[in-house]
């Protein structure tokens, strides 16, 4: 199954490049690109379904709820999708703790080096998506 990645970022054009960008730089793994506009969309989204799927989110999507906010809720709701909110914004140490304590990351829009480090973040969060051989090899094992 091919993994999905969501982006969201309220700007059209910030969207429509990464849309473009990342699946370059991981087109091994063929991702299935969903874009949108707000956290609340990207909540609603993975409610509904959340498997085989890696987010890229801005943390100031111009709606009532930032790409934090977001995070704490569906991790409240036992949603531990990745993520990795991609932003402008310099996060005080208590934004880096509920980064760290949710289990996602941070890369700032303004690195030179930002789409080499979301799509390194895209490969792990894939990576460990994916059974490995023993595991399924375990799966079919029969008890005498």
């Amino acid at each position: 199954m091919r993994p999905r990645l969501i982006i969201v970022d309220d700007e059209p054009a910030i969207r429509d490049t990464l849309a473009r960008l990342l699946p370059f730089h991981v087109k091994d793994l063929n991702p299935v690109v969903i874009q949108l506009s707000t956290a609340e969309e990207l909540v609603d989204w993975l409610v509904e379904d959340h498997d085989n799927t890696v987010v890229v989110t801005d943390n100031n999507t111009r709606s009532r709820m930032t790409g934090l906010e977001a995070l704490c809720t569906l991790r409240a709701r036992g949603i531990h999708t990745p993520i990795v909110v991609f932003s402008g914004d310099t996060f005080a140490p208590a934004q880096h703790k509920i980064l760290t304590d949710c289990g996602a990351e941070h890369v700032r829009k303004s690195s030179s080096r930002d789409t080499e480090r979301l799509a390194a973040f895209i490969r792990t969060a894939v990576a460990s998506m994916r059974p490995r051989a023993c595991d399924a090899a375990e799966d079919t094992r029969v008890s005498l």
